[in-house]
């Protein structure tokens, strides 16, 4: 992936506008996000998948204050 297509990335995951992605986080921390995040939902008929926030709040929902 480019340097544009990750930025681009950060910015549809977080959510963060163009200067938000830019100077908002230092690029090893937004890295570690991205390389540490789940993304993946591996139970759907062998052929993985890109995960959705409601995968995440299904799995996770228990930890989350509400």
């Amino acid at each position: 992936m480019t340097f544009w297509g990750t930025i681009g990335l950060i910015q549809k995951t977080f959510k963060l506008t163009h200067k938000q992605a830019m100077w908002g986080d230092s690029w090893i921390n937004l890295k570690m996000k991205m390389a540490d995040m789940p993304y993946a939902n591996y139970r759907s008929e062998g052929k993985a998948k890109e995960g959705t926030i409601e995968d995440l709040k299904n799995h996770f929902g228990k930890y989350i204050q509400k």
